[in-house]
């Protein structure tokens, strides 16, 4: 601790064969901060090992749900990688599911039943002001970022019954349809370099992955297994896809 009573934290990474330091830096914080640094060293540390970004100064966003079995509740909420700084981002009067984070870790996108049907919101994180992405007819949902932060990709379901992908630019608010089928198209997902996307169809008789240009050109079907797929995600090198299956 240093005379003004802050914390001085320091830390050096040392290769033993070489014989030389690898990294070091020096950080000042106040008491309340202190765990934020040591997820900075964390993360600095890890990253010069692995030369992947780390994940320690992270957060996750998800939904609480609490209450009794009759009266449940669910929450928007936030919280420190390791489970530390839980915040409620919502007050329960409403049913939201599918939070997502934006690029930059500023905005959420999520669904929401606060207007009698599911309708996409964007949410500033540390202001709490909330807004509608696009009066639709009809309920959207399942939404995400694109790599940008510039557009929000998400699920549309019509009178129909049929639910296609559109693309809105959060600028200009444009819309794009991806797809155009007489199925339940959903869970889009954007790959890492934003030119593709990862969603779930059940075009072919069950729901099964395809991938398509961020376009919507070059629809493609992945997956072959037994069961239904849903909630694809591409991994941050864009090498893998994590998905569900039900059996």
């Amino acid at each position: 601790t240093t005379c003004t009573g802050r914390v001085r934290a320091q830390y050096r990474l040392w290769d033993t064969f070489a014989g030389q330091q690898m990294s070091g830096e020096q950080f000042f914080a106040n008491d309340a901060n202190t765990r934020r640094v040591a997820h900075i060293i964390a993360d600095a540390i890890y990253e010069r090992l692995t030369g992947e970004k780390g994940y320690f100064d992270t957060r996750v966003v998800f939904i609480d749900e609490s209450g009794a079995k009759n009266a449940r509740k669910k929450r928007l909420a936030i919280m420190d990688q390791d489970g530390a700084n839980v915040r409620y981002l919502s007050d329960g009067r409403s049913i939201v599911l599918t939070p997502r984070f934006s690029p930059n870790r500023q905005e959420i996108t999520y669904m929401s039943y606060e207007s009698g049907q599911p309708k996409v919101y964007l949410l500033q994180i540390e202001t709490g002001q909330r807004e509608l992405v696009g009066d639709f007819p009809g309920m959207t949902f399942a939404p995400r970022f694109s790599p940008d932060g510039q557009k929000v990709i998400m699920s549309l379901l019509r009178d129909d019954g049929n639910s296609n992908i559109f693309a809105m630019d959060l600028r200009s608010r444009s819309t794009t349809r991806l797809t155009n089928s007489t199925a339940i198209d959903t869970s889009p997902s954007y790959s890492p370099d934003g030119s593709k996307v990862v969603f779930t169809s059940d075009r072919g008789g069950r729901a099964q992955i395809y991938v398509m240009g961020a376009d919507g050109s070059g629809q493609t079907r992945i997956s072959f297994g037994d069961g239904v797929y849903s909630t694809p995600v591409w991994s941050p090198r864009g090498d893998l896809i994590a998905f569900t299956r039900q059996t």
